[in-house]
């Protein structure tokens, strides 16, 4: 092999490739002086040169990947070029010396012994000559095969190292070059054909894929809400493959897909993405869907239907084109998740999967899906209803347009308006079960995201802000959830876990609601709420479930405790005790809201309960007094009431009687006094105090005239056990440092705090208040 070896050809290749790179790079020049020369204005103006700019940056990228490839190909000759040449020389060398050189590279002596064997026959001197000779090349032989032996592998690493640095650059310009290169809109047609005849070529098979493929730049654009651009060629290829879908239905649609998984669900997403765009003015969208897909996303999803059966009316709730949902899933579930980019296609799912939603009654209810003649089973219904709802909710940007309902329309059917209220209402009020988790991955990502850069920051922010906004002007129907039998539940009852996700998700933004200094907070996009009561109706809901109580309890305790460590850290800012007092009312007065909601609703349903069980036996009494038989009527008559009385038992609202949620709402008050008043406010403020003032850190202070003592750790540290079991000498060393600094801070908080009584020897270790909670 290495006798044929020509590795002269690596620099032709790699001469040859100068004028590629230089011709990509003038091109890019030309083409970006070119646009931006015109003389020309307006939005058109604007979109031209950014996709001038984005494309001079990509031709640049590509032309440096053609000059890595051809660095690569020069290298590899310059190094293994003598490689070559010593292993061939010596080859040949070794061979005209009477030596074989094997293909691993193992020499022997292959000179003919037997002619001079024969004349030095009886000559002991001569055959003594003879064996030495056969010694000596024998001892060549085995070094030039450890010679060769090691050039041969030093030529086949460096062989390796020239075809994976060949490769690596052959894999830049694939990445960067434009995806759609050789794409035009007359192949779709043809490759559909194929598609569904199961008799795709290779080629056909990578020219789907490739059709709906974006570069990471693109990606890149498409997350950060951008325009993407693409090739005239990919995006005429992907419109005329919606058109061939025109009249095809979507189990069809799925039954071709199954034969290349995901590549149709990728073209539908891709397809309907309002910020791709082409140089010509073209952009994908709602309408660029074959239109049986638009219909399923626009037209109202549920039908109601009464029907005379056996002489009684019989309700139905119908989902007329439920298959078409499930298919619809399947083909968007099998494709590339990461192009969940801000599609219509995910708006229009989570829009009716929040209007099916809402019909939905809770699972085992005595409910007839479907219609006279066709039943649809009820679990069916609530997986495909989940489904759709987790498919959505991987698209953020579709999630804020769907919480806010901005870009919203292209869901509703032409001269309609999408309202964010009903559709968050019911995906709030529909009740979920705990393995059904589809509502919960729309509000859960909202926290994750806060501190996130970009867009996607931007994007939970804007989906935190229009959540919690819904949630205070609903906070009397969330509290007051309407059961049917004039009986009520709470938003937390109903939906614990649903509950527990947005209170998780609202940690962050708690800073937000109250205007704290931007350099606080973790968002930057959720202003503050109107006013204070607001976040104790926010409070108030979420905290009708415990689990989400006590999160936004200890999230509101954290930014309490982070606004006192930020105060520590510079006393000056004196003005933070009133967002700090602020939030510490909210709390108390949402703790109070929720106490008396919970008491109302329980006096209301056992009043209803009550008077319903009296009614009854009101009427069994009726039925005897009337009865006519001698004796029983007048019996009824007269033991009535005695009778009524005890199987009653007691009206409601005994003042003695034990609330269930009464532990609940004393954990909440004594959680919240315990970690941000007291001793643990004092030791967050003066913890960064002391950082600015090390010479206050006295080993043995003694400040009280008790005696020495050190509040420290060996690292110079404030030491909390020890804080705790002197928290008064403690106090006396904060009032001789802090304190006379911290008065207006405090007019705004300790003043008006209240609730319970606590048990200060069990206080908790304030939580890490230098960085804002997440």
């Amino acid at each position: 092999m290495v006798e044929r070896a020509d590795v002269s050809q690596l620099g032709s290749v790699a001469n040859s490739l100068r004028p590629v790179g230089d011709g990509i790079s003038r091109a890019a020049d030309n083409v970006h002086r070119t646009i931006h020369g015109l003389d020309w204005t307006g939005q058109a103006r604007v979109e031209a040169i950014g996709r001038a700019d984005s494309e001079k940056s990509q031709m640049y990228g590509v032309s440096g990947a053609v000059t890595n490839l051809r660095t690569a190909l020069t290298n590899g000759q310059s190094v293994m070029a003598p490689m070559v040449d010593s292993l061939k020389s010596s080859a040949r060398n070794l061979e005209a010396a009477s030596y074989d050189v094997a293909d691993n590279w193992t020499v022997t002596d292959a000179y003919k012994y037997g002619l001079a064997e024969a004349f030095a026959a009886g000559d002991k001197d001569e055959q003594a000559r003879i064996e030495e000779l056969k010694r000596q090349r024998a001892e060549e032989a085995r070094n030039a095969t450890v010679r060769l032996t090691r050039l041969a592998q030093d030529l086949e690493a460096a062989d390796t190292a020239c075809a994976n640095a060949v490769r690596g650059a052959n894999e830049e310009i694939t990445a960067m070059a434009p995806i759609g290169a050789g794409l035009v809109g007359g192949q779709a047609a043809g490759d559909l054909k194929a598609m569904r005849a199961g008799s795709m070529t290779p080629e056909q098979a990578a020219r789907l894929r490739a059709a709906t493929t974006l570069t990471p730049q693109q990606l890149e654009e498409l997350r950060e809400g951008r325009p993407a651009f693409m090739s005239q060629g990919q995006f005429d290829y992907l419109k005329s493959l919606m058109g061939e879908f025109d009249g095809v239905s979507l189990q069809e649609m799925k039954d071709i897909d199954e034969r290349n998984p995901g590549a149709l669900g990728d073209a539908l997403r891709l397809m309907s993405i309002p910020n791709v765009h082409t140089v010509g003015g073209e952009s994908g969208g709602m309408n660029r869907l074959p239109v049986g897909v638009q219909t399923l996303l626009r037209e109202k999803a549920v039908r109601t239907d009464t029907v005379v059966a056996n002489g009684q009316l019989r309700t139905f709730t119908d989902i007329p084109r439920l298959d078409d949902f499930k298919a619809l899933n399947g083909l968007l579930g099998d494709g590339n998740q990461g192009l969940r980019l801000g599609a219509d296609i995910d708006r229009g799912l989570l829009k009716q999967a929040a209007e099916i939603g809402g019909n939905m009654s809770p699972r085992g209810a005595d409910t007839n899906y479907g219609n006279y003649h066709h039943a649809i089973d009820a679990s069916e219904l609530r997986e495909t209803v989940d489904a759709m709802f987790q498919n959505g909710a991987g698209d953020h940007q579709a999630v804020a347009d769907f919480l806010t309902g901005d870009n919203m329309d292209v869901t509703v059917t032409a001269g309609s308006h999408y309202n964010a209220d009903d559709h968050i209402w019911d995906l709030m009020t529909t009740k979920w079960e705990p393995d059904e988790l589809g509502a919960k991955s729309v509000m859960s990502w909202f926290g994750d995201s806060a501190g996130a850069s970009g867009h996607e920051g931007v994007a939970a922010g804007r989906s935190m802000e229009a959540l919690s906004d819904f949630i205070v002007r609903h906070e009397h129907q969330l509290t007051k959830l309407d059961l049917g039998d004039d009986q009520y539940t709470t938003f937390g009852q109903r939906n614990p876990e649903l509950a527990q996700a947005i209170a998780r998700s609202a940690a962050p933004y708690i800073g937000n609601y109250f205007g704290l200094p931007d350099d606080m907070l973790v968002n930057h996009t959720v202003g503050p709420l109107g006013k204070e009561g607001d976040f104790a109706s926010l409070l108030s809901v979420l905290g009708t479930d415990g689990t989400a109580g006590e999160m936004m309890v200890r999230s509101s305790s954290a930014w309490e405790n982070h606004i006192a460590h930020e105060f520590g850290d510079d006393p000056r800012q004196s003005g933070l005790g009133v967002a700090a007092g602020q939030m510490h009312r909210a709390v108390e007065a949402g703790i109070d809201d929720l106490d008396t909601t919970l008491t109302d609703n329980h006096q209301w349903n056992e009043n209803v309960d009550f008077n319903a069980r009296g009614e009854k036996i009101d009427g069994v009494l009726a039925l005897l007094q009337g009865s006519g038989v001698p004796g029983l009527s007048d019996a009824a008559t007269i033991a009535g009431p005695a009778i009524k009385g005890m199987e009653l038992g007691d009206p409601p609202g005994d003042p003695r009687e034990i609330k269930p949620w009464s532990s609940q709402i004393e954990n909440y008050r004594d959680t919240h006094q315990q970690l941000t008043t007291g001793v643990p406010r004092s030791y967050l403020m003066i913890e960064p105090f002391l950082v600015d003032h090390p010479e206050l850190v006295d080993r043995n202070w003694n400040g009280d005239g008790k005696g020495p003592i050190d509040f420290f750790d060996s690292n110079g540290d404030l030491d909390w056990n020890t804080v705790v079991e002197n928290r008064s000498r403690f106090t006396t060393f904060y009032d001789q440092n802090l304190g006379v600094l911290d008065d207006n801070f405090n007019e705004n908080t300790t003043s008006l705090v209240g609730g319970s009584q606590i048990d200060l020897s069990k206080e908790p270790e304030p939580n890490d208040s230098r960085r804002p909670p997440s």
